[in-house]
């Protein structure tokens, strides 16, 4: 079987990453406006076929505390996360009529310093091989379903285009 759709996925998982963590974003462009802050990160790539969709998500603003988990509370509310965070449909709702099947995904827990803080990251990836992509002209962000506390959302679909997407207005037409 042919990985290279899944290697240049993967090129671009990390080549959007790079450019979330290290260049300010702008909410409209215009550089003369405060930089965004947003709470999550969700890049959206297209590979011919392949779908790449990939979450940079702090542990605190889902589990609503710092890691190592303390206690049995703690770890399971870490478990119920994880698992609802594994699964894609619960950060993003992709067209039905774009046909597409999950190829591979993969779970990390980072950790990253911003201006001298620790911050724990969940770090998700997701691969998928598309029938019709091109049927793909819209998404919801169904995260904020899951996490109220999450109020905006940076979306990233490379090459240069960013959405900030809120709870009020969770879908994003390309």
């Amino acid at each position: 079987m042919d990985n290279s759709h899944i290697n240049l996925a993967r090129i671009g998982y990390m080549i959007s990453i790079y450019l979330c963590f290290f260049f300010p974003v702008n909410s409209s462009g215009n550089d003369t406006l405060p930089l965004i802050s947003p709470d999550v990160v969700v890049n959206f790539a297209v590979v011919d076929q392949t779908l790449l969709l990939s979450i940079n998500i702090p542990v605190k603003s889902t589990v609503g505390f710092d890691l190592p988990a303390k206690n049995d509370k703690q770890r399971s509310a870490l478990s119920r996360t994880t698992m609802l965070l594994e699964n894609s449909k619960s950060v993003v709702l992709i067209p039905e009529s774009a046909s597409c099947n999950l190829i591979t995904s993969e779970m990390l827990i980072r950790n990253l310093v911003l201006t001298g803080n620790l911050i724990k990251l969940f770090e998700i990836g997701w691969f998928y091989h598309c029938e019709d992509i091109d049927e793909i002209t819209e998404i919801e962000i169904s995260l904020f379903r899951y996490f109220p506390k999450i109020l905006k959302i940076l979306l990233v679909v490379p090459p240069d285009r960013q959405y900030l997407v809120s709870a009020a207005a969770p879908k994003v037409n390309f």
